[in-house]
Protein backbone atom coordinates (compact mmCIF):
# COMPACT_ATOMS: atom_id res chain seq x y z
CA UNK A 1 0.00 0.00 0.00
CA UNK A 2 1.51 3.48 -0.78
CA UNK A 3 1.44 6.11 1.69
CA UNK A 4 -1.15 7.75 -0.45
CA UNK A 5 -3.64 5.06 -0.09
CA UNK A 6 -2.40 4.46 4.08
CA UNK A 7 -3.57 8.70 3.96
CA UNK A 8 -6.79 8.15 2.97
CA UNK A 9 -7.16 5.24 5.05
CA UNK A 10 -6.29 7.53 8.27
CA UNK A 11 -8.77 10.15 7.11
CA UNK A 12 -11.83 7.53 7.52
CA UNK A 13 -10.87 7.01 10.88
CA UNK A 14 -10.04 10.42 12.25
CA UNK A 15 -12.77 12.25 10.27
CA UNK A 16 -15.31 9.66 9.86
CA UNK A 17 -18.84 10.37 7.93
CA UNK A 18 -20.97 7.85 6.98
CA UNK A 19 -21.87 8.25 3.08
CA UNK A 20 -22.88 6.25 0.38
CA UNK A 21 -19.58 5.18 -0.38
CA UNK A 22 -18.12 4.13 3.27
CA UNK A 23 -20.05 1.83 5.82
CA UNK A 24 -18.84 1.99 9.35
CA UNK A 25 -19.61 -1.39 11.45
CA UNK A 26 -18.41 -2.65 14.85
CA UNK A 27 -16.06 -5.33 15.69
CA UNK A 28 -17.48 -8.32 13.39
CA UNK A 29 -17.15 -11.70 14.53
CA UNK A 30 -16.57 -13.37 11.11
CA UNK A 31 -16.49 -17.37 12.45
CA UNK A 32 -20.77 -16.74 13.14
CA UNK A 33 -23.26 -16.10 10.85
CA UNK A 34 -24.38 -12.95 12.43
CA UNK A 35 -20.59 -11.89 11.35
CA UNK A 36 -21.36 -13.14 7.91
CA UNK A 37 -24.27 -11.94 7.11
CA UNK A 38 -23.71 -8.32 8.52
CA UNK A 39 -20.25 -7.71 6.33
CA UNK A 40 -22.17 -9.54 3.17
CA UNK A 41 -24.93 -7.51 3.20
CA UNK A 42 -23.50 -4.01 3.47
CA UNK A 43 -20.68 -5.51 0.60
CA UNK A 44 -23.79 -6.47 -1.68
CA UNK A 45 -25.42 -2.64 -0.98
CA UNK A 46 -22.07 -1.33 -1.77
CA UNK A 47 -21.44 -3.52 -4.73
CA UNK A 48 -24.70 -2.59 -6.33
CA UNK A 49 -24.06 1.37 -5.34
CA UNK A 50 -20.32 1.34 -7.64
CA UNK A 51 -18.33 0.21 -4.64
CA UNK A 52 -17.49 1.66 -1.73
CA UNK A 53 -15.44 0.96 1.52
CA UNK A 54 -16.46 -0.66 4.73
CA UNK A 55 -14.65 0.21 8.18
CA UNK A 56 -14.31 -2.01 10.70
CA UNK A 57 -14.11 -1.59 14.22
CA UNK A 58 -15.99 1.73 14.85
CA UNK A 59 -19.00 2.28 16.80
CA UNK A 60 -22.11 5.06 17.73
CA UNK A 61 -20.10 7.60 19.85
CA UNK A 62 -22.81 7.64 23.11
CA UNK A 63 -23.14 11.18 22.82
CA UNK A 64 -23.24 11.81 18.98
CA UNK A 65 -25.14 9.02 17.16
CA UNK A 66 -23.89 9.96 13.62
CA UNK A 67 -20.23 9.66 14.18
CA UNK A 68 -18.69 6.60 15.00
CA UNK A 69 -15.51 6.47 17.13
CA UNK A 70 -12.76 3.71 17.53
CA UNK A 71 -13.24 0.40 19.71
CA UNK A 72 -10.60 -1.66 20.66
CA UNK A 73 -10.47 -5.67 18.98
CA UNK A 74 -12.11 -7.84 21.13
CA UNK A 75 -10.00 -10.75 22.65
CA UNK A 76 -12.09 -13.62 20.59
CA UNK A 77 -11.58 -11.95 17.22
CA UNK A 78 -8.09 -12.22 15.08
CA UNK A 79 -6.52 -10.07 12.98
CA UNK A 80 -9.17 -9.90 9.43
CA UNK A 81 -7.30 -12.19 6.93
CA UNK A 82 -8.49 -11.65 3.13
CA UNK A 83 -9.48 -15.24 2.58
CA UNK A 84 -11.88 -15.32 5.20
CA UNK A 85 -13.43 -11.88 4.40
CA UNK A 86 -13.94 -13.01 1.00
CA UNK A 87 -15.42 -15.87 2.05
CA UNK A 88 -17.97 -14.87 4.54
CA UNK A 89 -18.84 -12.15 1.84
CA UNK A 90 -19.00 -14.47 -0.74
CA UNK A 91 -21.66 -17.06 1.10
CA UNK A 92 -24.02 -14.63 0.50
CA UNK A 93 -23.01 -12.84 -2.27
CA UNK A 94 -24.06 -13.80 -6.22
CA UNK A 95 -21.71 -13.28 -8.25
CA UNK A 96 -19.04 -13.52 -5.87
CA UNK A 97 -17.02 -10.35 -5.11
CA UNK A 98 -13.44 -10.11 -4.68
CA UNK A 99 -12.70 -7.66 -2.21
CA UNK A 100 -9.44 -6.39 -0.51
CA UNK A 101 -8.83 -5.87 3.24
CA UNK A 102 -6.32 -3.30 4.00
CA UNK A 103 -5.27 -1.99 7.33
CA UNK A 104 -4.34 1.20 9.10
CA UNK A 105 -3.70 2.10 13.00
CA UNK A 106 -5.90 4.94 14.38
CA UNK A 107 -3.14 7.64 15.54
CA UNK A 108 -5.70 8.97 18.75
CA UNK A 109 -6.42 5.35 19.68
CA UNK A 110 -3.14 3.23 18.40
CA UNK A 111 -5.91 0.61 17.52
CA UNK A 112 -5.73 -1.23 13.88
CA UNK A 113 -8.53 -0.89 12.02
CA UNK A 114 -9.72 -3.07 9.44
CA UNK A 115 -10.63 -1.64 5.86
CA UNK A 116 -13.03 -3.81 3.38
CA UNK A 117 -12.71 -2.52 0.10
CA UNK A 118 -15.85 -3.46 -2.57
CA UNK A 119 -15.16 -3.22 -6.18
CA UNK A 120 -17.90 -1.45 -8.28
CA UNK A 121 -17.19 -2.98 -11.70
CA UNK A 122 -20.45 -5.24 -11.41
CA UNK A 123 -22.00 -5.69 -14.67
CA UNK A 124 -25.03 -7.34 -12.57
CA UNK A 125 -26.92 -6.86 -9.59
CA UNK A 126 -25.49 -8.33 -6.72
CA UNK A 127 -28.14 -11.00 -4.88
CA UNK A 128 -27.94 -12.65 -1.55
CA UNK A 129 -28.40 -16.42 -1.99
CA UNK A 130 -29.27 -17.50 1.33
CA UNK A 131 -31.31 -16.53 4.49
CA UNK A 132 -30.12 -15.82 7.74
CA UNK A 133 -32.04 -14.65 10.81
CA UNK A 134 -32.89 -10.95 10.68
CA UNK A 135 -29.49 -10.02 9.21
CA UNK A 136 -30.37 -10.64 5.51
CA UNK A 137 -32.51 -12.13 3.57
CA UNK A 138 -32.49 -14.17 0.34
CA UNK A 139 -32.99 -13.04 -3.41
CA UNK A 140 -32.25 -9.71 -2.36
CA UNK A 141 -30.60 -7.04 -4.38
CA UNK A 142 -29.85 -4.75 -1.33
CA UNK A 143 -28.42 -1.00 -2.51
CA UNK A 144 -27.22 1.97 -0.65
CA UNK A 145 -30.02 4.84 0.48
CA UNK A 146 -29.55 8.35 1.67
CA UNK A 147 -29.37 7.77 5.36
CA UNK A 148 -27.29 6.04 4.62
CA UNK A 149 -28.85 2.64 5.13
CA UNK A 150 -28.81 -0.62 2.97
CA UNK A 151 -32.00 -2.18 1.90
CA UNK A 152 -34.04 -3.26 -0.70
CA UNK A 153 -35.62 -0.90 -3.73
CA UNK A 154 -38.53 -0.79 -3.69
CA UNK A 155 -39.03 2.31 -6.37
CA UNK A 156 -38.65 1.97 -10.66
CA UNK A 157 -36.21 4.77 -10.02
CA UNK A 158 -34.29 3.08 -7.73
CA UNK A 159 -34.01 -0.50 -9.46
CA UNK A 160 -33.13 1.65 -12.66
CA UNK A 161 -30.14 3.65 -11.09
CA UNK A 162 -29.06 0.10 -10.27
CA UNK A 163 -29.81 -1.69 -13.38
CA UNK A 164 -27.64 1.68 -14.87
CA UNK A 165 -25.06 0.97 -13.23
CA UNK A 166 -24.87 -2.24 -14.18
CA UNK A 167 -25.34 -1.68 -17.94
CA UNK A 168 -22.11 1.09 -17.78
CA UNK A 169 -19.85 -1.47 -16.19
CA UNK A 170 -20.61 -4.11 -19.23
CA UNK A 171 -20.51 -1.16 -21.73
CA UNK A 172 -17.32 -0.18 -20.33
CA UNK A 173 -15.57 -3.72 -20.55
CA UNK A 174 -16.98 -4.08 -24.24
CA UNK A 175 -15.52 -0.94 -25.04
CA UNK A 176 -12.04 -1.85 -23.69
CA UNK A 177 -12.66 -4.92 -25.90
CA UNK A 178 -13.03 -3.17 -29.13
CA UNK A 179 -11.29 0.20 -28.35
CA UNK A 180 -8.50 -0.68 -30.98
CA UNK A 181 -11.12 -1.20 -33.89
CA UNK A 182 -14.14 1.27 -32.98
CA UNK A 183 -12.45 3.76 -30.67
CA UNK A 184 -8.98 3.35 -31.67
CA UNK A 185 -8.46 6.86 -32.09
CA UNK A 186 -8.50 8.81 -29.04
CA UNK A 187 -8.74 12.68 -30.86
CA UNK A 188 -10.59 15.16 -29.08
CA UNK A 189 -13.87 16.56 -30.05
CA UNK A 190 -13.72 20.23 -31.97
CA UNK A 191 -14.15 22.34 -28.95
CA UNK A 192 -17.37 25.15 -29.05
CA UNK A 193 -15.85 28.55 -28.40
CA UNK A 194 -18.28 29.62 -26.20
CA UNK A 195 -17.95 26.70 -24.01
CA UNK A 196 -13.83 27.21 -24.01
CA UNK A 197 -14.80 30.44 -23.09
CA UNK A 198 -17.23 29.65 -19.64
CA UNK A 199 -14.54 27.31 -18.68
CA UNK A 200 -12.18 29.82 -18.91
CA UNK A 201 -13.89 32.21 -17.13
CA UNK A 202 -14.40 30.17 -14.07
CA UNK A 203 -11.33 28.91 -14.00
CA UNK A 204 -10.02 32.08 -13.33
CA UNK A 205 -12.47 33.40 -11.00
CA UNK A 206 -11.59 29.86 -8.91
CA UNK A 207 -7.81 30.73 -9.24
CA UNK A 208 -8.49 34.57 -7.76
CA UNK A 209 -10.83 33.18 -5.16
CA UNK A 210 -7.95 30.85 -3.87
CA UNK A 211 -5.19 33.66 -4.32
CA UNK A 212 -6.99 35.66 -2.32
CA UNK A 213 -7.27 33.25 0.41
CA UNK A 214 -3.99 32.11 0.61
CA UNK A 215 -2.80 35.58 0.29
CA UNK A 216 -1.98 36.42 4.39
CA UNK A 217 0.23 33.27 4.50
CA UNK A 218 3.97 33.09 4.59
CA UNK A 219 5.75 32.38 1.06
CA UNK A 220 6.48 29.11 2.16
CA UNK A 221 2.89 27.50 3.32
CA UNK A 222 2.40 24.39 2.34
CA UNK A 223 -1.25 26.01 1.34
CA UNK A 224 0.18 27.89 -1.06
CA UNK A 225 1.92 25.70 -3.29
CA UNK A 226 5.42 26.74 -3.27
CA UNK A 227 6.82 23.87 -5.31
CA UNK A 228 4.02 24.36 -8.06
CA UNK A 229 0.57 22.78 -8.21
CA UNK A 230 -2.06 20.67 -10.19
CA UNK A 231 -4.62 22.35 -11.53
CA UNK A 232 -7.80 20.60 -13.46
CA UNK A 233 -11.36 22.79 -14.60
CA UNK A 234 -13.87 20.67 -16.40
CA UNK A 235 -17.54 21.53 -17.69
CA UNK A 236 -20.01 19.42 -18.69
CA UNK A 237 -21.26 20.66 -22.10
CA UNK A 238 -25.28 21.53 -22.22
CA UNK A 239 -26.60 20.10 -19.20
CA UNK A 240 -29.58 21.66 -17.60
CA UNK A 241 -28.33 24.10 -14.57
CA UNK A 242 -29.14 22.42 -11.38
CA UNK A 243 -31.79 24.08 -9.27
CA UNK A 244 -30.33 24.31 -5.87
CA UNK A 245 -26.88 24.38 -4.52
CA UNK A 246 -27.91 21.95 -2.23
CA UNK A 247 -28.66 19.36 -4.68
CA UNK A 248 -25.23 19.85 -5.90
CA UNK A 249 -23.65 19.49 -2.49
CA UNK A 250 -25.27 16.23 -2.46
CA UNK A 251 -24.12 15.14 -5.68
CA UNK A 252 -20.71 15.74 -4.84
CA UNK A 253 -20.37 14.65 -1.08
CA UNK A 254 -21.68 10.99 -2.14
CA UNK A 255 -19.73 11.19 -5.48
CA UNK A 256 -17.90 8.32 -7.23
CA UNK A 257 -15.95 6.05 -5.67
CA UNK A 258 -12.15 6.59 -5.30
CA UNK A 259 -9.35 4.24 -5.48
CA UNK A 260 -6.44 6.28 -3.39
CA UNK A 261 -5.34 9.51 -2.14
CA UNK A 262 -7.52 12.06 -1.76
CA UNK A 263 -10.93 12.15 -3.02
CA UNK A 264 -11.56 14.50 -6.04
CA UNK A 265 -13.67 17.38 -4.40
CA UNK A 266 -13.60 15.91 -0.84
CA UNK A 267 -16.08 17.23 1.62
CA UNK A 268 -15.01 17.32 5.27
CA UNK A 269 -17.96 17.33 7.87
CA UNK A 270 -16.07 19.58 10.70
CA UNK A 271 -15.25 23.65 10.77
CA UNK A 272 -13.42 25.34 9.16
CA UNK A 273 -13.39 22.70 6.46
CA UNK A 274 -17.09 22.69 5.84
CA UNK A 275 -18.04 23.28 2.01
CA UNK A 276 -19.61 26.97 1.73
CA UNK A 277 -21.14 29.16 -0.55
CA UNK A 278 -19.53 31.71 -1.61
CA UNK A 279 -20.18 34.07 -5.00
CA UNK A 280 -23.14 31.41 -6.18
CA UNK A 281 -20.96 28.18 -6.16
CA UNK A 282 -20.12 25.87 -3.56
CA UNK A 283 -15.90 26.01 -2.57
CA UNK A 284 -13.65 23.86 0.04
CA UNK A 285 -10.38 24.48 1.23
CA UNK A 286 -8.49 22.26 3.47
CA UNK A 287 -5.41 25.21 3.59
CA UNK A 288 -7.56 27.18 6.22
CA UNK A 289 -4.68 27.85 8.71
CA UNK A 290 -7.87 28.03 11.71
CA UNK A 291 -8.53 24.47 11.28
CA UNK A 292 -6.52 21.58 13.11
CA UNK A 293 -4.97 19.32 10.07
CA UNK A 294 -4.46 15.44 10.16
CA UNK A 295 -1.82 16.36 7.37
CA UNK A 296 -0.22 19.48 6.46
CA UNK A 297 1.93 18.55 3.19
CA UNK A 298 0.57 20.46 0.26
CA UNK A 299 -1.17 17.52 -1.33
CA UNK A 300 -3.45 17.44 1.16
CA UNK A 301 -4.48 20.86 1.10
CA UNK A 302 -6.49 21.51 -1.90
CA UNK A 303 -9.42 23.67 -2.93
CA UNK A 304 -11.94 23.51 -4.79
CA UNK A 305 -15.36 24.92 -6.13
CA UNK A 306 -18.55 24.04 -8.06
CA UNK A 307 -21.08 25.99 -9.97
CA UNK A 308 -24.65 24.63 -10.43
CA UNK A 309 -24.09 25.79 -14.49
CA UNK A 310 -21.63 22.33 -14.52
CA UNK A 311 -18.57 23.93 -14.32
CA UNK A 312 -15.86 22.52 -11.68
CA UNK A 313 -12.51 23.33 -10.62
CA UNK A 314 -9.70 21.86 -8.23
CA UNK A 315 -6.29 23.22 -7.57
CA UNK A 316 -3.87 20.66 -5.36
CA UNK A 317 -0.03 20.69 -4.42
CA UNK A 318 1.60 17.79 -6.08
CA UNK A 319 2.18 14.23 -4.44
CA UNK A 320 5.88 14.11 -4.30
CA UNK A 321 5.68 16.69 -1.61
CA UNK A 322 5.11 13.68 0.17
CA UNK A 323 8.40 12.83 0.82
CA UNK A 324 9.06 8.94 -0.67
CA UNK A 325 12.44 9.95 -0.46
CA UNK A 326 15.41 12.21 1.45
CA UNK A 327 15.47 14.22 -2.00
CA UNK A 328 14.13 17.98 -1.24
CA UNK A 329 10.65 18.76 -2.50
CA UNK A 330 10.39 19.95 -5.83
CA UNK A 331 12.91 17.82 -7.14
CA UNK A 332 10.97 15.25 -8.32
CA UNK A 333 8.36 14.36 -10.63
CA UNK A 334 6.46 11.07 -10.86
CA UNK A 335 4.49 10.12 -13.86
CA UNK A 336 2.66 7.10 -12.02
CA UNK A 337 1.19 9.66 -9.69
CA UNK A 338 0.12 12.36 -12.53
CA UNK A 339 -0.92 9.67 -14.81
CA UNK A 340 -3.38 8.50 -11.50
CA UNK A 341 -4.19 11.77 -10.76
CA UNK A 342 -6.12 12.64 -14.18
CA UNK A 343 -7.68 9.29 -14.19
CA UNK A 344 -9.60 9.82 -11.02
CA UNK A 345 -10.51 13.26 -12.13
CA UNK A 346 -11.73 12.08 -15.57
CA UNK A 347 -13.53 9.19 -13.84
CA UNK A 348 -14.82 11.36 -11.50
CA UNK A 349 -16.08 14.03 -14.45
CA UNK A 350 -17.24 11.04 -16.53
CA UNK A 351 -19.61 10.00 -13.43
CA UNK A 352 -21.07 13.31 -12.53
CA UNK A 353 -21.81 13.48 -16.59
CA UNK A 354 -23.79 10.06 -16.70
CA UNK A 355 -25.05 11.02 -13.45
CA UNK A 356 -27.10 14.32 -14.49
CA UNK A 357 -26.94 14.29 -18.38
CA UNK A 358 -26.15 10.64 -20.29
CA UNK A 359 -25.68 13.07 -23.49
CA UNK A 360 -23.62 15.61 -22.27
CA UNK A 361 -19.41 15.82 -23.18
CA UNK A 362 -16.98 17.17 -20.77
CA UNK A 363 -14.35 19.86 -21.26
CA UNK A 364 -11.26 19.59 -19.80
CA UNK A 365 -8.62 21.77 -19.07
CA UNK A 366 -5.78 21.15 -17.03
CA UNK A 367 -2.09 22.63 -15.81
CA UNK A 368 1.04 21.72 -13.99
CA UNK A 369 3.42 24.32 -12.48
CA UNK A 370 6.47 24.13 -10.77
CA UNK A 371 8.39 21.80 -13.35
CA UNK A 372 11.28 23.42 -14.35
CA UNK A 373 14.55 21.22 -13.03
CA UNK A 374 12.38 18.58 -11.58
CA UNK A 375 13.48 15.18 -12.55
CA UNK A 376 11.42 12.32 -13.55
CA UNK A 377 11.66 9.77 -11.12
CA UNK A 378 9.72 6.41 -9.81
CA UNK A 379 8.35 5.26 -6.91
CA UNK A 380 8.96 1.83 -4.89
CA UNK A 381 6.58 -0.03 -6.89
CA UNK A 382 7.60 1.44 -10.54
CA UNK A 383 11.56 2.70 -10.31
CA UNK A 384 12.87 4.50 -13.31
CA UNK A 385 16.76 4.85 -13.32
CA UNK A 386 16.46 7.42 -16.27
CA UNK A 387 16.68 10.63 -14.10
CA UNK A 388 15.31 12.98 -17.32
CA UNK A 389 15.52 16.26 -16.35
CA UNK A 390 12.72 19.01 -17.17
CA UNK A 391 13.18 22.34 -19.05
CA UNK A 392 10.35 23.86 -18.73
CA UNK A 393 8.41 25.62 -15.88
CA UNK A 394 4.73 25.04 -16.86
CA UNK A 395 2.61 22.91 -18.76
CA UNK A 396 -1.17 22.41 -19.91
CA UNK A 397 -3.88 21.55 -22.22
CA UNK A 398 -7.84 21.51 -22.95
CA UNK A 399 -9.58 19.24 -24.43
CA UNK A 400 -12.83 18.08 -25.24
CA UNK A 401 -14.37 14.32 -24.72
CA UNK A 402 -17.48 12.44 -24.81
CA UNK A 403 -18.34 10.06 -22.26
CA UNK A 404 -17.68 6.98 -24.24
CA UNK A 405 -13.67 8.29 -24.90
CA UNK A 406 -13.05 8.29 -21.08
CA UNK A 407 -14.66 4.82 -19.86
CA UNK A 408 -13.18 2.96 -22.91
CA UNK A 409 -10.47 5.06 -24.35
CA UNK A 410 -8.57 6.70 -20.84
CA UNK A 411 -5.33 4.72 -21.94
CA UNK A 412 -5.26 6.72 -24.81
CA UNK A 413 -6.57 10.09 -24.00
CA UNK A 414 -4.04 10.04 -21.18
CA UNK A 415 -1.38 8.85 -23.07
CA UNK A 416 -2.00 11.36 -25.89
CA UNK A 417 -2.63 14.66 -23.48
CA UNK A 418 0.36 13.93 -21.63
CA UNK A 419 2.62 12.68 -24.18
CA UNK A 420 4.09 16.35 -24.76
CA UNK A 421 4.49 17.20 -20.94
CA UNK A 422 7.42 14.22 -20.97
CA UNK A 423 8.97 14.97 -23.80
CA UNK A 424 10.09 18.29 -21.94
CA UNK A 425 11.82 15.65 -19.71
CA UNK A 426 14.49 15.61 -22.26
CA UNK A 427 12.40 13.63 -24.66
CA UNK A 428 11.33 10.97 -22.72
CA UNK A 429 8.58 8.64 -24.09
CA UNK A 430 5.36 8.19 -22.52
CA UNK A 431 4.30 4.43 -23.53
CA UNK A 432 0.80 3.27 -23.31
CA UNK A 433 2.03 0.16 -21.85
CA UNK A 434 2.92 2.18 -19.56
CA UNK A 435 0.02 4.04 -18.60
CA UNK A 436 -1.95 1.17 -18.89
CA UNK A 437 -0.10 -0.71 -16.17
CA UNK A 438 -0.90 2.39 -14.38
CA UNK A 439 -4.51 2.58 -14.44
CA UNK A 440 -4.34 -1.35 -14.56
CA UNK A 441 -6.65 -1.34 -18.08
Amino acid sequence: MTDLEQQRLIVLLTQPRESLYVEYKSWLDLSSNHGKATLAKAAIALANHGGGTIVIGMKENESDKATPVSKPKPSNITRYDAVIVNAAINRFADPKLACEVQFAIHPDTDEEHAFVVIPGNVSVPVMSTRDSGDDIKQQTCYMRKPGPKSELPYTSEEWRTMLDRCVWASRGKILESIRAIVLGSAQPITLDPSDSELLADFRRKSHQRWLELTNSLSKDSSARFPHGYFEIAFLLSDIEPLASLTKLREILRDGPAQTSGWPPFITLSRAPFRSRVVDDAIENWLGDPQGEKVFNDAYSLPFWRAHPSGCFYQIEGYMENIRLRDDAPGTNHYPEFAIARLAHFLWFAQNLAVHLDDDTDVIVACKFTGLENRKLSGTPQRPIFEHHLCHDPEFHFQIKLSQAQISGNLVEVISEQLRPLYERFDFNELKQSFVSDILDM
